[in-house]
Formats: structure tokens, sequence, C-alpha cells
């Protein structure tokens, strides 16, 4: 989702970047009509020249970003580059609108169903079960051993036939108790406690990252969205003040340099803007992905791709292991 996202804002951003080198082109046509016609001199031309060419400058790296993104897009799909470009040129190039507020539930349930969480906790509580395990060795294990067959004998007429005497069995009880081992068992169970303080130490410290992050994406979201309104004001003032400079212009009542002044600050102000409205979606998806979130898409679905589990049936008997729906997640 994040490749998304920064597929669609170069493409805003690009987008943006051709307005404005169309608007300095009208602007570079009037400063050269009035050098022409003597009513200025060449600096006008000039200037404007030299900022309409930095504007095209700034447009092909945006490209390269764009090829990025969409390559990165694909990749990250398991498809070939470029084979995302038609179903990516049908859709609506501006930033992805995201909900201006978020339900986050109950935060230490939502922290659990991360992926790095739940391997944390399920790491260390198998670790305390091994604990357990080093424990046992303490105490005398007991179990019952037997052994049942056939004997014939051999004569000189041949092998003599199975009958009920050719049956034999052995049973008996077996304890095994390891009491000169005491101070072995002892340093086993202090190491499988160690091992288990230490992945203890490592669960806590993914819950406190796993918060850090959620707290990051809030921050991060909730502060973008406060940018948004000026922004937006300030895209608004910028192109009036572009209007009121070219017109002052044209009439001669004012000199290039607010031209290229309000030219400059436009171009900023609608790339701030885009970069806002990016920033909230690229925390949306932040706050998304720290809260675990994702995988509840894949609910009813076998926990495989449908081509991969053909592929895997083809070289080894699964049974109807693969063909399991995922679990929902509590």
């Amino acid at each position: 989702m994040r490749a998304y996202v920064s597929i669609r804002t170069s493409e805003a951003l690009i987008a943006e970047a051709k307005d404005n080198v169309r608007v300095q082109e009208d602007a570079l046509a009037i400063a050269t009509s009035r050098f022409q016609n003597g009513a200025t001199s060449e600096l006008d031309p000039t200037q404007a020249a030299t900022v309409l060419e930095s504007t095209r400058a700034t447009i092909p790296p945006l490209q390269a970003t764009l090829e990025q993104g969409r390559n990165a897009l694909c990749t990250l799909l398991g498809v070939h580059p470029g084979s995302l470009d038609p179903l990516i040129a049908t859709g609506p190039k501006r930033v992805p609108v995201v909900p201006t507020r978020v339900a986050v539930g109950m935060p230490a349930d939502m922290l659990r169903r991360r992926p790095d969480v739940r391997s944390a906790e399920l790491h260390a509580a198998a670790q305390c079960e091994r604990i357990g395990i080093a424990k046992a060795d303490y105490y005398p294990s007991f179990s019952i051993a037997g052994v049942l067959g056939l004997e014939t004998t051999s004569t000189a007429a041949g092998v003599a036939p199975i009958n009920a005497g050719s049956i034999f069995y052995s049973v008996g009880p077996q304890v095994h108790w390891s009491f000169l081992n005491y101070g072995r068992i002892t340093n086993n169970v202090r190491v499988q406690d160690a091992r288990f303080q230490e992945l203890l130490v490592e669960y806590q410290n993914t819950v406190l990252v796993a918060v850090r992050e959620v707290e990051d994406a809030l921050s991060g979201f909730l502060n973008a969205q406060d940018a948004i309104a000026p922004s937006e004001k300030a895209v608004v003032t910028a192109r009036r003040a572009l209007e009121l400079s070219i017109s002052q212009y044209r009439e001669g009542s004012a000199d290039y340099q607010r031209v290229l002044d309000s030219e400059k600050a436009l171009l900023q102000q609608e790339q701030s803007l885009t970069q806002a409205s990016s920033s909230i979606a690229t925390n949306m998806v932040a706050l998304f992905k720290a809260l675990g979130g994702g995988w509840q898409l894949e609910q009813g679905r076998g926990i495989v791709p449908e081509h991969t589990r053909h592929e895997m049936e083809d070289r080894t008997n699964w049974g109807n292991m693969l063909r399991q729906p995922v679990e929902k997640q509590h």
C-alpha cells in the first residue's frame, strides 16, 4: 500500500509541475512580448526562461521515482515489472483519500495481532515449557516394555510347524532415574530458565517497539491532517497572487520579480499540499501495519494462493491441509 501511495504522489507532483510549466510558458510569452516592444529589458524574459527550465528539470527525476514505485509494487505483488501499468493507468492520478478518523479498538488486543508480537509471545511460552521438561529429569520415569514373537525348530524332516507352543512373550517394567546426574540436570534447568528470561525480555522489547510504532503513526497521521487546511489556503492565495502579479506586469504596474516570486511560491505550496496529503495516507498505512492489520482480508480463503497450492500438490500429497481456510483472529 505504501508503494501505491508513492506512485500516486509522484503522479500528482508531475501533474503539478506540468501545470506550472504551462503557466510559466505564458509568463515567458508576456515577458518576451514586452521586451520585443521595448517596454522592458532583456532581463525579464531571461529570468522567465530560467525559472521555466528549472521547473522542467524537476519532471524527469519525478518520472524516475514513478517508474521505481511501479516496479516496487510489481515486485511486492509477485508480477513482472510493467504488468500493472494498464491497471494503474485506469485509476485516479491523485493521492488516495483516507478516512479522517480511525478506530484502533483496545490497544493491547490490537497489538497482539502483530506477527512479531505473537511470534515473540509463543517463543517465550514454548521456552517456559522447556523449563518444566528439564525439571522432569529430577524424577524417575516408569515404562513397560514387552516382546512378542514366534519360534520354531528345525528337524531332519524340515521346519517344525507353528503352533501355540511356538509363541513367546516377555513383559516387564522399566525404571529410569538419573539420580547420579543431579548436577547436570540442575545446570540444564538453569540454562533453560536463562533462555526463558532472555526471550521474555525480547518479548517485552517487541511490545515496546510496537507501541512506539503505533504512537509514531498516530502522531504523524494527526499532525499531517492539521497541515492540510493551511496548505490548501496557501495554494489558493498563491494562485491568486500569481494571477495578480501577471496582470500587473502585463499592464506595466509591477516588475517581473513579483511574477517570479509568485511562480516559485505557487509551485512550492502545491508540492507542500501534495506531500501533506501523501503523509496522511502514508501514516495511515503505517498505523494499519503497526496495529497488526491486514491478514483478516484473507479470512475464508486457503492458507496459500491457489496457483501455489497446485504446484505443491503436484509434488507432494498434502491431503486437505492446504485447502483449509484461514481462521479468524480474535
